[in-house]
């Protein structure tokens, strides 16, 4: 294992140190690197050259890195307990999303490992998995909510159809695949089961805490 950059750079001379200190403090700062985005491109082109020494630098941190170069992503998540405590209503959410992801690469109507769907497709979706209403009462509520899901690299508001009077549509990402893993679909089973479970005050502040600490750079 390395003990420093610069013996990659020894092995690679593209990049500075300076290059692979700034892509691995993004890695685990926005926990998902995208190359469609263009602040993120350097840093997830760096990831993917040298996988296999910031994969072994996410295991020292407890972390597992996943790369994908035929859907343009690299994301490291945390092996053991969630590191961000989120309020029921993003979590739910979240969980939806997922299962909304899972459904569509089955039917083949992703493109390119993105899933577009419009709110009034969502909020039924939402409502019959959760037993919960749609949160849709006031856009920026519902502009808050898919920021969150922005910061977290799992989805994000995007130009809807012009008539269908919604304020936006939701952009479905890849790496939702990988941050909610099987066990997080089965989860959502669970939270329906029990939809008077109340939110919690205390998850609520700290999910503003955490958001404001993941704000883009």
């Amino acid at each position: 294992m390395i003990r420093h950059w610069r013996d990659v750079i020894s092995e690679d001379a593209s990049y500075e140190e300076a290059d692979f200190e700034a892509a691995a403090y993004r890695l685990v700062t926005e926990q998902v690197l995208y190359e469609s985005v263009a602040r993120q491109r350097g840093a997830y082109r760096i990831v993917k050259v040298h996988e296999k020494h910031f994969r072994a630098l996410c295991s020292l941190m407890g972390m597992e890195l996943y790369v994908s170069a035929d859907l343009g992503y690299c994301a490291a998540r945390p092996l053991r307990a969630a590191t961000v405590k989120l309020g029921i209503v993003p979590t739910l959410m979240a969980l939806v999303l997922r299962k909304v992801y899972h459904q569509s690469r089955q039917d083949g109507e992703d493109i390119n490992g993105h899933v577009l769907i419009s709110l009034s497709e969502l909020a039924p979706i939402y409502e019959e998995s959760t037993k919960r209403d749609f949160p849709s009462k006031q856009r920026q509520t519902l502009i808050d909510l898919f920021d969150t899901m922005r910061r977290f690299g799992i989805a994000r508001r995007v130009s809807g159809e012009q008539d269908d009077g919604q304020p936006f549509a939701v952009e479905i990402l890849p790496a939702i695949e990988f941050l909610l893993d099987e066990k997080a679909i089965a989860d959502l089973k669970h939270h329906a089961g029990n939809p008077e479970q109340a939110d919690d005050p205390a998850d609520d502040e700290n999910a503003e805490h955490d958001e404001d600490s993941n704000e883009d750079a």
